[in-house]
């Protein structure tokens, strides 16, 4: 594919823009290698970012259930168990949210990714309903 300048050109300068368009051409080769670069550029971010959430929120649960399991052994012994009930839903329904917390926000950022990956695939390749210059 060539891109093409549908700007006006001063014709002194149309040579070198001219020189400019033609290191820029990318053949069908190129564009599949672009796509390959970009489509593993975008797995390995959405994988590092489901290791990092899932250390996170493993860190996270574990350190909840130690920290809770004291205490939910502590106020044992000093209350009764409907209090203990309560708070373990209250500990159970916070654990739940900040899994969801962390699904969407991982959600978001994959989309963000993606979309910064479609954004240069555009600018490099310029296939968005034809070339980006003509």
């Amino acid at each position: 594919m060539t891109l093409r300048c549908s700007c006006w050109i001063p014709k002194k300068n149309e040579e070198k823009v001219r020189s400019i368009l033609r290191s820029m051409e990318v053949t069908g080769d190129e564009q599949v290698r672009l796509f390959i670069y970009m489509f593993f550029i975008y797995l390995l971010s959405i994988y590092l970012f489901i290791i990092y959430y899932l250390f996170i929120y493993v860190l996270f649960v574990c350190y909840l259930f130690i920290v809770y399991l004291f205490i939910y052994l502590f106020i044992y012994y000093l209350f009764s168990c409907l209090f203990i009930y309560i708070f373990y839903l209250f500990v159970c329904l916070f654990t739940f949210y900040f899994f969801v917390f962390i699904l969407f926000h991982f959600l978001f950022i994959c989309l963000f990714v993606y979309f910064i990956c479609l954004f240069v695939w555009v600018l490099l390749v310029g296939e968005f309903g034809g070339s980006l210059a003509g």
